[in-house]
């Protein structure tokens, strides 16, 4: 039971890391997982409502699932950084680039660049906004 809240905590941060686009966002996951009240921090309050010899072995999984969740969020954010840093250097090769197409372009470079199509649509997106 213990082993599979675990593995649910842990499917569900992948999947909203996975739907994440912003650094805002990051924050949010990283709130809900590793903050004073997230999920992790409330597996740790349950640790007094196990027997004594069980306490060591849950207290290890919930470090070892902090550790991760931790390895993951900072990924996603290195992740979103490179993407942003990608898109600068896009806008300076392609500013020549008017009118039609720029977007379209922008987005390829990206793309060509290995990052994800949810990060480089919402990349492009933002910046369209902010212009």
């Amino acid at each position: 039971m213990i082993d599979d809240q675990l593995k649910n905590i842990a499917e569900q941060a992948k999947i909203d890391l996975k739907e994440c686009l912003n650094q805002n966002d990051i924050l949010n996951i990283r709130a809900k997982y590793l903050g004073k009240k997230s999920l992790v921090n409330s597996l740790y309050s349950q640790l007094r409502n196990l027997p004594e010899e069980e306490r060591p072995s849950f207290g290890k999984k919930v470090n070892e699932l902090r550790n991760e969740l931790e390895r993951m969020i900072d990924e996603k954010e290195k992740e979103l950084k490179l993407a942003k840093k990608a898109l600068e250097k896009a806008e300076k090769k392609y500013a020549s680039f008017l009118g039609r197409g720029k977007k379209e372009k922008l987005m390829a470079y990206l793309l060509r660049r290995g990052f994800s199509w949810e990060v480089v649509k919402k990349a492009v997106d933002e910046k369209g906004e902010n212009e």
